[in-house]
Order: C-alpha cells, then sequence, then structure tokens
C-alpha cells in the first residue's frame, strides 16, 4: 500500500507537468486549430535553455544582457519618439530620415557600450583583438574568464522560458502564420510540426550531445511524510505549477485578453467582426502555451534528468491529456493530466505484498502504454472528452 502512496505522489508530480504542457497544447488547439507535434520539444527546448543558464552563464553575464536590453530599449524608444515619428510624419523627407536614422543608430551604439562599460567596469571588452561586435568571441570570453557564480536556477528557467516563448513567436511569424494565409489544411500543418519538432530535437542534439544532462543544483534528502519519501524538488514542482495554474485561471476569467482569447476559440470570425483584434490573440496565445510549456520542462529537469528526446516521449501522455479533459478546454487538462500522470505510476507500480503475482506486474518501460490505453478507451468511449471542449 505504502508503495502505492508514493507512486500517487510522483504522478501527481509528473502529472503536474504534463499539465503545464497540456495547457499549452489544448490552447494551440482551441485557438488556432493545430495540434502541434514540436509541442514536446519545446518543452525540452526551454529545458535546456534552462540547463545553459544554470550551467554556463554567470551572474555578470546576465547582467550585462538586462542592462544591455535596457539600455536598447531605451534608446531605440527616444529615437522613435524624437527623430523618426516626426520626420514619418512630414512628407518628401524620407533619404533624410534614413541618413538620420543611420547616423542616429551609430550613435546609440556608441553611447550604449560607453553606458554598459560605465555600469559594469567590463574593462577587458577593450583588451587585445576581441571585437565590440564579435558575439562569439565575447561570449566565449565572459564563460571563460568570468569565474563569478552561476546563475540561480529561478533565473536560468526564467531566462529559458523567455527565450522559448521568442522562439515560438519566431515560428508564428515566419511559418504558421503563412500556412494560414494559405489557407493550409490541418494535415499539412501537423506534417510540418512534426517536422519543426524533428529540427528542434536535432539541434538540440547538435548544442548539448545525446547524454544525459542534468542541472548544477545542491542535492537535498527527501522528506519524510509518514514513510513516505518526497523529495524538496517534487514540492517545487507541484507548488509551483498550482501558482502557474492558478495564475491562468484568472488571466482568462478576468482580463480582456483572457476574454478575447475565449472569444476567439469560440467563433474566430464572429471575434473579428466583433472587433477583437484576433492575431493580438494568436500571439498571446503562442506567449502562454510556449511558456507555460517552457516552464514545464524547466520543473521536469528538477526531478528527472535532461534528455533530448524527452518531450517526444512526453507528447503522447500530453495528447492523452487533452482528449480526455476535452479538446480546447485547459481546465479539462489539468484536470486530464493528473488523471494520466497518476495513472502512469501507479499502473507500473509492483507492491512487495504481491508476493508471487509481482513476475504479472508492468514494468515500468510500459509507462507510456498506460496513456496510449487512456487516449484509446477515451476516443472510443467518449469522445467528446470528460468536460466541455471550450475554453
Amino acid at each position: 500500500m505504502l508503495e502505492v502512496l508514493q507512486s500517487t505522489v510522483d504522478g501527481i508530480a509528473v502529472g503536474s507537468i504534463i499539465a503545464l504542457a497540456a495547457v499549452g497544447l489544448t490552447l494551440t488547439y482551441g485557438i488556432l486549430r493545430l495540434a502541434n507535434f514540436a509541442h514536446g520539444d519545446i518543452l525540452t527546448l526551454g529545458a535546456y535553455l534552462a540547463f545553459l543558464a544554470n550551467t554556463t552563464l554567470n551572474r555578470d553575464t546576465w547582467l550585462f544582457i538586462f542592462f544591455a536590453s535596457a539600455i536598447a530599449i531605451t534608446l531605440v524608444w527616444l529615437l522613435e519618439k524624437i527623430l523618426l515619428q516626426p520626420l514619418r510624419n512630414k512628407q518628401g523627407i524620407s533619404i533624410t530620415a534614413m541618413l538620420v536614422s543611420i547616423g542616429s543608430i551609430t550613435v546609440l551604439i556608441a553611447l550604449g557600450l560607453l553606458l554598459i562599460y560605465s555600469i559594469l567596469y567590463l574593462t577587458k571588452i577593450f583588451h587585445g583583438n576581441i571585437s565590440i561586435f564579435n558575439l562569439g568571441d565575447y561570449l566565449e570570453f565572459l564563460i571563460k574568464e568570468n569565474t563569478t557564480p552561476k546563475l540561480d536556477i529561478w533565473v536560468s528557467i526564467a531566462f529559458g522560458s523567455a527565450i522559448s516563448i521568442a522562439l515560438v513567436l519566431l515560428c508564428e511569424k515566419i511559418l504558421w502564420q503563412p500556412l494560414r494565409a494559405k489557407r493550409a489544411t490541418s494535415t499539412t500543418m501537423m506534417i510540418v510540426s512534426i517536422g519543426l519538432a524533428l529540427v528542434i530535437r536535432n539541434a538540440i542534439v547538435l548544442a548539448w550531445g545525446a547524454k544525459p544532462q542534468k542541472y548544477n543544483l545542491p542535492t537535498f534528502p527527501a522528506i519524510d511524510v509518514f514513510g513516505l519519501a518526497i523529495t524538496r524538488n517534487k514540492i517545487v514542482v507541484i507548488v509551483a505549477a498550482i501558482a502557474i495554474i492558478a495564475g491562468l485561471y484568472y488571466l482568462l476569467q478576468n482580463t480582456k485578453i483572457g476574454k478575447a482569447m475565449r472569444a476567439v476559440a469560440d467563433n474566430p470570425e464572429l471575434a473579428k467582426v466583433a472587433g477583437i483584434n484576433v492575431e493580438a490573440v494568436i500571439l498571446w496565445t503562442w506567449v502562454i502555451a510556449g511558456g507555460m510549456t517552457a516552464f514545464g520542462g524547466s520543473m521536469y529537469g528538477l526531478i528527472t534528468n535532461l534528455r533530448p528526446n524527452m518531450g517526444w516521449f512526453l507528447i503522447l501522455p500530453m495528447f492523452a491529456a487533452v482528449i480526455l479533459g476535452g479538446i480546447g478546454n485547459p481546465y479539462g487538462a489539468i484536470a486530464g493530466a493528473l488523471i494520466v500522470g497518476i495513472s502512469q505510476e501507479v499502473a507500473t507500480t509492483c507492491p512487495v505484498a504481491l508476493g508471487e503475482l509481482q513476475k504479472y506486474c508492468i514494468g515500468t518501460e510500459y509507462k507510456l502504454g498506460v496513456g496510449l490505453v487512456i487516449m484509446i478507451l477515451v476516443l472510443l468511449f467518449k469522445p467528446q472528452g470528460l468536460f466541455k471542449g471550450t475554453i
């Protein structure tokens, strides 16, 4: 009995991670009508980007990125407001505007570098033959020469999630938006998503290799709760998932963008006629889906080793959770994910009390099979899912 309870706790932790990713998957399908098979690899990418920040980048690197980005955004905004916007409002001076913008950009680069130098005292950047604009040399310099402590895991997770969001938005602009404009069929979109998944997965293998990786974290003994060994990381995963899901509920129910997302999911054409900016809703959908999925991948890295194919192995439980909960319903996906996660862990548990019957137990290598069986049974007997399929 204790083994089953232990597996239930493990299943809740795994189900929490599946829930974060399944919500993103059901949002993209409910709003974009896209069965995104690259979703699992986005989860993997978020985990590996957090791993990069946690094990390679250090605090000075992070400060550089933060201050450089803040300075660049501020100066570009000033350039737009003070110079380019007034010039655009006048007629016949496009060449003047171009020359002013080029000259201003040159000044801004010099000023930005001066400010960064003043703030961070990065004196070594100007030594030797290291070029200011040679990003590869500069990053190598920062990684090899700087021995300050590595980034905190939460900063690393935020870094991984932010870069993942940027990448999914890039995919939206160069891939999904043109396909929608050409009215590509759902089959075409699905095949493209499989190709994108292969690209992401192999890029991860190329960058980090096929060997398992793990975060640079201290180890702590498990907490004993009535005989159950619960690690601190699993507690963190469950609590973080609850917080993110609560934030999602508030966003969907009480904010303008959340109500717009629900309207677009119900009827995109009617939402457009009603004045809702559908393109903005699509971008917000990718931001939420990509952020939650990447965050889920980072959380998964807290309780297991990172592998390039871990997201691909989770895509089946994700789809099982989405179908079980009702396609397009994020709250149903959460419930479905917990059911799938707990079922996978409990079904492959073999209590010692079974004695001779242990030889009939299902091995842990069949966990994915449990998710597949659940998905098949739901499709056969209740294809609409347990809950109404809508946001």
